[in-house]
């Protein structure tokens, strides 16, 4: 299991209510990539392995995402 890594602020204060939000969107993104990369490693079906690998970036990115807002205080330039 990897360790999360600790949250940088930079940018200024955030609203307690948006930082709990945050912090708690964090812990759930985490969760998931744990829990999706170790049912890849989990499943004999290559296709699975594959749509769980995919799910875990997925979730890798919104963790990272989230991040990057509190280190520059806006989303990175390549949200949609």
């Amino acid at each position: 299991m990897t360790k999360s890594r600790p949250l940088i602020f930079i940018h200024g204060a955030v609203d307690p209510t948006d930082m709990m939000h945050i912090k708690a969107a964090l812990a759930d993104e985490e969760k998931a990539v744990q829990e999706y990369t170790a049912w890849a490693e989990e499943t004999d079906d290559p296709d699975l392995q594959e749509i769980f690998q995919h799910m875990a970036a997925d979730e890798r990115y919104h963790s990272n995402t989230l991040r990057h807002y509190l280190q520059y205080g806006e989303p990175p330039k390549d949200i949609e």
